[in-house]
C-alpha cells in the first residue's frame, strides 16, 4: 500500500510542479502586461523612437534704415532611409554628380543600419529638382533655410556668420545667437531593435519656432563709404590690415565698423581666421597708436 502511494506521488509531482510554474508565469505576465504595462511601453517607445533635429528659421538682421544685412533663403536637405534602398551603389552613382560627393562616401551612408541618415544639407532648388527627376525610392527632402548675406562683404567682420545648422559662429550672429536662432523642431520616426523602420509607424513633426529679427545702429551707406576708404588706404599703404569705427560721440551709436581685408560670409570657410577676425574689437592696440 505504501509503495502504491509513493508511486502515485511520483506521478503527480511533475504535474504539481508544472501547476506551480504556470501560476508563477501567469503572475509574472500579469505584472508585465497589466501592472507595469505603461512603464515598459514608455521604455520601449523611447528606445524605438528616433528624433531628427530640424533647424528653425533664423531671425533677419537689418541696418538702422531696415536694409537687409542677413536673411534666410530656402534650402533643401537630402536624406535617405537605407532600409528602403535596394541598390545603394547604383543610387550613389546617380546622386554623386548632383550633390558633389564621392560615390564611396554616399554608398557608405546608404548602407548604414539606420532608419534615417542625412546625405547632404542645404541644397539649392535646382539640385532638388534634378534629384526628384531621378525618381529614387527611399530618398527625400526636408525644407530648411540657409543663411544669406545680400550685401556680400559689407560689414562682414561685424555681422559674422552662421553654420550649417543656422547657429551663430562669429560676430553679431554669435553674440545674439539666442535671440536670432529660435527653437528647433523635431521629426520623429520609429525603428526596431536592428535600426530599421517599423512599417506603418506614423511620422510626427514638432513645429519650429522662428528666431527674432535684429536691427543694428549701423548705417548701410556710411558703412559702404568707410569700407571704400579703407580699401584705398590698404592699397596705398600696403599695410597688413586697416580698421575704422564711425560713431556718434553723444549717444555712442556705431554707424560704421570696418576691417580690411574682409571676407564674404556666404563663403566664410574659404577665408583665413585672420581675415574673418573683427580686429577692431578683438585686437590689442597701444595707446596713441591709432
Amino acid at each position: 500500500m505504501a509503495r502504491k502511494r509513493d508511486y502515485r506521488a511520483r506521478i503527480y509531482l511533475p504535474f504539481f510542479l508544472l501547476f506551480i510554474a504556470l501560476i508563477i508565469l501567469e503572475g509574472r505576465l500579469y505584472d508585465l502586461q497589466i501592472l507595469n504595462h505603461q512603464k515598459f511601453f514608455r521604455q520601449a517607445s523611447k528606445e524605438q523612437t528616433k528624433s531628427i533635429k530640424i533647424s528653425p528659421k533664423r531671425g533677419s538682421i537689418y541696418d538702422r534704415n531696415l536694409e537687409k544685412l542677413a536673411v534666410n533663403i530656402p534650402s533643401y536637405s537630402l536624406y535617405a532611409r537605407p532600409g528602403k534602398i535596394s541598390h545603394s551603389k547604383k543610387v550613389a552613382r546617380k546622386l554623386s554628380p548632383i550633390v558633389r560627393m564621392k560615390v564611396s562616401s554616399l554608398t557608405k551612408k546608404l548602407r548604414q543600419k539606420k532608419v534615417f541618415v542625412w546625405l547632404k544639407r542645404k541644397l539649392s532648388l535646382a539640385q532638388k529638382k534634378r534629384i526628384e527627376a531621378l525618381g529614387l525610392k527611399g530618398i527625400g527632402f526636408v525644407e530648411e533655410s540657409k543663411r544669406f548675406y545680400p550685401q556680400g562683404e559689407l560689414a562682414s567682420s561685424l555681422l559674422g556668420f552662421a553654420g550649417v545648422d543656422n547657429q551663430g559662429l562669429a560676430g553679431v550672429e554669435l553674440s545674439y545667437n539666442s535671440e536670432l536662432q529660435g527653437e528647433a523642431g523635431h521629426f520623429w520616426i520609429r525603428e526596431d531593435a536592428l535600426g530599421y523602420e517599423i512599417p506603418f509607424a506614423k511620422d510626427t513633426l514638432q513645429a519650429l519656432v522662428p528666431g527674432k529679427n535684429l536691427v543694428l545702429t549701423l548705417d548701410n551707406v556710411i558703412q559702404s563709404m568707410v569700407e571704400q576708404e579703407l580699401s584705398l588706404t590698404l592699397k596705398k599703404t600696403k599695410a597688413k590690415s586697416v580698421e575704422a569705427v564711425f560713431m556718434d560721440p553723444q549717444t555712442g551709436e556705431i554707424f560704421a565698423l570696418a576691417n580690411k581685408p574682409d571676407y564674404d560670409p556666404n563663403h566664410y570657410s574659404d577665408y583665413s581666421p585672420f581675415t574673418r577676425k573683427n580686429r577692431v574689437v578683438q585686437s590689442l592696440y597701444e595707446p596713441g597708436s591709432s
